[in-house]
C-alpha cells in the first residue's frame, strides 16, 4: 500500500529542472543538522548526479 504524500512535509529541494527526469534521491544527515540529498537528473539525454544541501 503507497501512502498519500503529505504536502505539509514535503521538502522540494530544486525547482529549475527543464523536464521531470529527476529521482532516485538519498539524504544524509550531519551532526551540524544539515542534511545533503542527492540525485540524477537527465539534461538533454546526458545524465548527471547533483546535490543539494539544505537544514530541515
Amino acid at each position: 500500500m503507497v501512502k498519500p504524500r503529505d504536502i505539509k512535509t514535503e521538502v522540494q529541494l530544486r525547482n529549475d529542472f527543464i523536464n521531470w527526469d529527476v529521482g532516485y534521491p538519498e539524504s544524509i544527515q550531519f551532526a551540524d543538522g544539515s542534511v545533503m540529498t542527492v540525485y540524477y537528473f537527465n539534461l538533454f539525454g546526458k545524465y548527471f548526479l547533483g546535490s543539494t544541501f539544505w537544514k530541515p
